[in-house]
């Protein structure tokens, strides 16, 4: 397979439908091109390695944080879902997760601007890591919110860490 920019339009993805266009990452496979990251590549359930990719698709700091995502929240995995989802966004999404994990895990209850604040990321995405570290591939944590005393309308939430998991420490669903 080979991953390389796009140097005119390719026309249609055969695995998601969208338009491959010049200045986009694409790879031929089988005589196909598909785009770099496209949902086909995210539903073999893996990411890419740096060895495997060549180097196209992440650099050794973004395979390092992908690991150190699955290491923090003792997971085999991080594949994130949503039609929006590529696997170009792992690296990211896992940096993500981790911060928002490390902030929440002591308990605390915050609001979605004092995580958003403390992990670095926009209040929407701070909300989605919280409603990824539901899942149970993720830790199948359990996140309560409340209405804040505070502020009228505005909501705090929790995490409440998931105590099951496994003998060899990895995690499980409840």
């Amino acid at each position: 397979m080979r991953t390389e920019i796009a140097q005119t339009d390719l026309g249609l993805c055969p695995a998601c439908s969208l338009r491959v266009e010049a200045g986009e990452w694409a790879s031929r496979e089988g005589g196909e091109t598909i785009h770099t990251g496209c949902l086909s590549w995210r539903s073999e359930n893996r990411v890419l390695t740096h060895s495997e990719s060549g180097g196209f698709l992440f650099s050794e700091s973004e395979d390092a944080a992908i690991e150190r995502a699955k290491e923090v929240l003792g997971v085999d995995r991080m594949v994130f879902d949503g039609p929006s989802a590529m696997q170009i966004d792992v690296p990211r999404l896992a940096g993500q997760l981790v911060r928002v994990f490390e902030l929440m895990k002591d308990g605390k209850h915050r609001t979605l601007s004092q995580i958003a604040s403390a992990s670095g990321c926009l209040e929407t995405s701070a909300s989605a890591r919280l409603r990824d570290l539901r899942k149970a591939k993720f830790g199948g944590h359990e996140v309560v919110s409340r209405h804040s005393a505070d502020l009228p309308g505005v909501f705090e939430y929790q995490l409440l860490l998931n105590k099951k998991k496994e003998t060899d420490g990895r995690q499980r669903a409840a």
